[in-house]
Order: structure tokens, then C-alpha cells, then sequence
């Protein structure tokens, strides 16, 4: 028993390490970019990536798991060949890895993944696209690579012929229970998101953050996820369509058009509070349940409502997205899965930082769920705070601390932080199973009432930080904006009726606070998420020329319209009416007010547009 045990130690050690060296001939071959970093960055881009590399070690060591698990009722020669030639081919694979992804780092900016398959089919541009580079060097690493890692394999890992007695039925149990923690190791732990880019994403430097990242597992989770990305399923025009289309309804950023103005200063500190799931159903001042949200609704009347506002998705990732690049939403799947997809992308916190801003986020939750922590940082946030930050007593029952513990400490972050500051929070006690510390003000008995007592509770720790806020010296040249990730299909209504005006994705867009140079208004300008930041950027004379899909929802002349999506369709409001279209029936789902089949092909163009910018990303 003992001989297998240490076996199976020896290969997964053996890999770690095989991974490490990767790395380090990374950092080696970027000599300029890691000798820019502090040694406590490139000593944290081993530690932050050791999770990743041990998630790569148990997928390439599964099968030999399983080859010594049946060496305990077969004889160990038959066994020991097959290891050997399941190794081998895959030291030279994976080295050669390591080696293509030095180059096509330095030519796209991002870690090796499923992308460069889509060459194989034309061979002679490939080989010119590389033509340039040093292939000797790169070929060096491959051979040196492989040399060294089948000669250790050989010498310290596997064992000789005669020495793993053939059977040994005693074996079985403590090997099945390392195939069963390889199978943990392989989900980057008992957390509750797998691991993903964001897991090992540690500094505010991008270079580190990719360089942390596990060049095979990189490249196996982009052909897992190929599949997913590589056509745009919902072509119904020529593209030359479409885009006519998009553009006469998005029109050409106008960096020099007037704006209302919002705001008395010039460079206000903004807080921007995500809250999770918070729907316009839930909101008296919107008409929706009285009370629930009693502190929203008394905000609203000395505050700025914009009362036509709308989410852009149905999650929280593609409400992020939005927000703080405004990406638009995709209907399967999220830009923020995809780092390689969103380099480019505008970001918010960014932006603010190049115009004097200190930058903070802030969540009670894990930031590897649904890859934000990745998304976070390239977005240009400097500061991050997330559940580790926080004592385990605050947490609840699954996703993090409490929102009134992370109110909190967004008010010390506030006391001490430099002005101006963009302080941005994602809270999440009104998610499911809406755990909450105190009482249910609505009872417990139903799903709704659990939801409606998470956003009365969210809604008080709001206004108790809010009241707190208000007696800080910095709170008369803070605004602070309030708006949700996305809606809620619950309270349910009657969406054949016009009830549909006030259906899942809209929410409410707040701003409140001393910076304020209007009070006690309500705006009807049609938006969405997407416009929150050409917004923000226009009150304070900032470049938004980036922000190509979202428009300053005060701009003179502005078309007003709005795109949203769900799992698989689309909504589009206008002035005139709305509709909902599904993509799998092909069918419009419902509709109100007055619209025609040029709505619905306007926004099939819009869709198309779209998703065939993320595919052709």
C-alpha cells in the first residue's frame, strides 16, 4: 500500500513543480515587466497562482489516479508502461504550452487559450503572424522543457518494474479518497464558486494577475468554453444592417454636448451602491409595495429619482458588466467569464482614477463567483475589499458578510480615504436564501416574504449608514448613486396587463447627497445600466469617448430607448411602448403600448450587433 501512496504524492509534487517552472520561465522571458513589480508581487504571483496550479495537477493526474487504483488487482508492469506514456507526451504538450504562450502574450496581451485554434486551418498565416519572433529561443524552452521534466519523471517519480508488489486489495480505500480530493483540488476547493481567472487575480497590475494563471488550465477551460462563444447565433440581417440600425439609435459619442447638470461640484466623491436583486416592484415611490423599502421611498422625495430606469441582464455579473464598462448583456453567458474578451473595455473606476480619484470595492462575498475579482481589478479598482476582510461571525449562511457589516466598513473606508473617492459596494443579503440577522419583517412563511424582509433589511442598514454619512465632513461633496444589479421575477404580476411597465428588469437609480445641486425631482429620461457611466463621466467633464454603447442619459437629442435580455431574448422600450422577444420560439412574448415589427427588428439588431461584438472578441 505504502509504495502506491508515495507514488501518487511524488506525481502530484512532481507537477506542481513542473507548473512552477512554468511560471517562473514566464516571469524569466518578461525580465522588463517583472522587474518593474515589487519582490512581494512576484512572490505573490507563485502563492495567489498555487491554487491554480494544484487545480492543474489533479486533472492531468486523474488518469494515473485511476491506473494505480487498478494496479491493486492487475500486475504493476502492465500498469507502470501506460504511465510512463501518458506523462511523457504530456510534459512535451504542456511545454509547448509554455513556450507558445510567451509569444502570443506579447502579442495579445493575455494568457494562451482556446483562440489559436482557429489558425490551424491556415497554417502558412500562422507560421507568418510568428515569423518574427525567436523560434530558436522558443523551441529551446520546449526542448529543455521536456528534456528535463521526462529524465525527473523517470528518476524521483516513477517507480522500477519490480518495485510495486502486483496486488494489494488493501490499497483501494486511501487511494479512492485521494481520487475523491483530487476531484476537490480540481474545483479550487469546498468554496461555493469553482475556481476561475478571478481565483488567483491578487494586484492592481495586470501583468501580475495574468502571469499567476496556469497556462494549461488556462487553455483547457477556453476549449471547455469554446463551444460556448464562437458563433453568433442570432444573425437575421446583413451586418451592414445592423449596424446602420445601432447607429441610428446609439448615434456618435458627443463629448461636447451639454448635460443637465446633477451635481454643485466639480469633483464630487462618488459612493455607488449596487444592491442585489432590488426591483422596482418592491419600491412605493415607483408604485410597487408600500414599505418594503421605507427608506428608499423617503430618499426619493429629497433625492433624484430616475423613475424609467432599467437593468440591462438578469444577473449580477451582467449587471456589473454594465455598470462599470457599460458592456451590454449577453443572453447565455456574461463578458466577465471571459477575461480575454473585456481587455479594451472602458472601465469606470479607471477612468476616475486617471482624473485624481482614490478607488475602492467593496463585497461581503467570495469575488472568484462568476469571475468578478478579475473584472474588478482590470476595471481599475486600486483598493478591494471581500469576504475575507470581514470576521467570520459576520457572515451568513452562504454568501458572505452581513450588508449592514459592509455599510459599515464602507463608512470608516470613506472617514479615511483620500478625496475625491469612488467608493463602489455589492450587496448581497438580498439574494437567495435571504438570510438575514434580524427579524423577517414580512414573515417567513412564503419566498416572497423572505424577499421582501432581505430588501427591508438591506433597506434600513442603508438609511442607518445614510444618517451616519450625512454628519461626516466629506458628505457635502458626495453623491451618492443607488441602483440595482438587476431586478426580480418576484413579487409576480400580471404581465398581460400594464402591469408589464413595471415587469423584472426595472429597478430604481438614485442619487442622493450633499453634492447634489437639485433635490426632491424625478427625472423620466429612459435608461439603463449601460448609460450609468457616460452619465457620471458627462457631470464631471470626462472623456467617455470609449463608452460606445451606453449614452448620458441627460444629453440633449438622445434617442431613448432601451435593450435588455434574458436567459434566451431580448426587451426593447421605447417612448411609445415595449415588447419581449423569444429567441427559441421566435415568437414576441408580450408587448404594450404602441409597437410594430420595426420595434422588434430594431432590437434584433441590436442583439445581433451585440453578441457578434463578444464573439468577434
Amino acid at each position: 500500500m505504502r509504495p502506491r501512496l508515495l507514488f501518487l504524492l511524488k506525481y502530484c509534487l512532481f507537477w506542481l513543480g513542473f507548473f512552477v517552472v512554468g511560471k517562473l520561465v514566464f516571469l524569466a522571458w518578461f525580465y522588463p515587466q517583472t522587474t518593474a513589480l515589487p519582490v512581494t508581487t512576484t512572490f505573490g504571483i507563485l502563492v495567489h497562482g498555487l491554487r491554480m496550479d494544484l487545480a492543474a495537477t489533479a486533472y492531468v493526474a486523474a488518469l494515473p489516479f485511476v491506473l494505480v487504483l487498478f494496479s491493486t488487482v492487475l500486475p504493476w508492469r502492465w500498469i507502470r508502461p501506460l504511465l510512463f506514456w501518458w506523462t511523457a507526451p504530456l510534459i512535451l504538450f504542456i511545454a509547448g504550452l509554455t513556450a507558445g504562450d510567451l509569444d502570443l502574450y506579447r502579442e495579445w496581451g493575455y494568457r494562451i487559450d482556446a483562440t489559436w485554434l482557429q489558425y490551424l486551418s491556415t497554417p502558412t498565416e500562422m507560421g507568418a503572424s510568428i515569423a518574427s519572433q525567436p523560434l530558436w529561443a522558443l523551441f529551446t524552452v520546449i526542448g529543455v522543457m521536456t528534456a528535463l521534466g521526462i529524465w525527473a519523471f523517470r528518476k524521483w517519480v516513477l517507480p522500477p518494474a519490480d518495485a510495486i508488489p502486483d496486488r494489494s486489495l488493501l490499497a483501494i480505500p486511501p487511494i479512492v479518497l485521494w481520487i475523491a480530493l483530487l476531484g476537490v483540488a480540481s474545483r479550487g476547493g469546498v468554496q461555493l464558486a469553482p475556481i476561475n481567472q478571478s481565483t488567483v487575480y491578487f494586484s492592481t497590475s495586470d501583468f501580475a494577475n495574468q502571469a499567476a494563471i496556469n497556462v494549461a488550465w488556462n487553455f483547457f477551460n477556453g476549449v471547455y468554453r469554446r463551444n460556448q462563444d464562437k458563433r453568433n447565433p442570432y444573425v437575421v440581417m446583413d451586418a451592414a444592417s445592423a449596424l446602420r440600425i445601432r447607429d441610428s439609435l446609439v448615434g456618435a459619442v458627443d463629448t461636447a454636448a451639454p448635460t443637465r447638470r446633477l451635481l454643485r461640484t466639480r469633483r464630487p466623491n462618488i459612493i455607488l451602491i449596487v444592491w442585489e436583486g432590488l426591483t422596482a416592484k418592491a419600491v412605493g415611490a415607483l408604485g410597487g409595495i408600500a414599505d418594503a423599502v421605507p427608506e428608499i421611498d423617503s430618499l426619493s422625495r429629497t433625492g433624484i429619482l430616475f423613475d424609467r430606469f432599467y437593468a440591462s441582464g438578469n444577473r449580477t455579473d451582467k449587471g456589473v458588466g454594465a455598470v462599470l464598462s457599460g458592456y451590454p448583456p449577453l443572453q447565455n453567458t456574461s463578458i466577465l467569464k471571459e477575461p480575454r474578451k473585456y481587455v479594451g473595455l472602458p472601465g469606470l473606476a479607471r477612468t476616475l482614477d486617471s482624473a485624481g480619484y482614490a478607488t475602492e470595492f467593496l463585497y461581503g462575498g467570495e469575488l472568484a463567483f462568476d469571475n468578478l475579482r478579475a473584472f474588478i481589478l482590470t476595471n481599475g479598482f486600486a483598493k478591494i475589499v471581500d469576504k475575507q476582510s470581514f470576521p467570520p461571525s459576520s457572515w451568513n449562511s452562504k454568501w458572505g458578510a452581513h450588508d449592514h457589516v459592509l455599510f459599515q466598513r464602507m463608512l470608516a473606508d470613506a472617514d479615511s480615504a483620500k478625496a475625491p473617492f469612488f467608493l463602489t459596494a455589492l450587496t448581497l443579503s438580498s439574494h437567495e436564501p435571504y438570510d438575514i440577522p434580524v427579524p423577517f419583517a414580512f414573515g417567513d412563511s412564503t419566498k416572497l416574504a423572505k424577499y421582501l424582509s432581505s430588501l427591508h433589511y438591506v433597506d434600513s442598514a442603508l438609511g442607518a449608514f445614510v444618517r451616519e454619512a450625512s454628519t461626516r465632513p466629506w458628505w457635502d461633496s458626495t453623491v451618492v448613486i443607488i441602483l440595482a444589479d438587476h431586478g426580480n421575477r418576484l413579487p409576480v404580476v400580471d404581465l398581460t396587463s400594464d402591469a408589464f411597465r413595471e415587469e423584472t428588469h426595472h429597478i430604481p437609480l438614485l442619487w442622493i447627497g450633499g453634492a447634489l445641486a437639485q433635490r426632491g425631482i424625478r427625472l423620466h429620461d429612459l435608461g439603463d445600466q449601460t448609460d450609468l457611466g457616460p452619465t457620471i463621466l458627462a457631470q464631471l467633464d470626462l472623456p467617455r469617448g470609449g463608452w460606445k454603447w451606453g449614452r448620458d442619459l441627460l444629453a440633449p437629442g438622445r434617442t431613448p430607448f432601451v435593450y435588455y435580455t434574458f436567459q434566451d431574448g431580448f426587451g426593447y422600450l421605447t417612448d411609445r411602448g415595449g415588447l419581449m422577444w423569444d429567441n427559441v420560439g421566435h415568437r414576441m412574448l408580450r408587448s404594450f403600448g404602441t409597437v410594430d415589427s420595426l420595434d422588434q427588428h430594431a432590437g434584433a439588431a441590436l442583439q445581433q450587433f451585440f453578441v457578434g461584438d463578444f464573439v468577434a472578441r
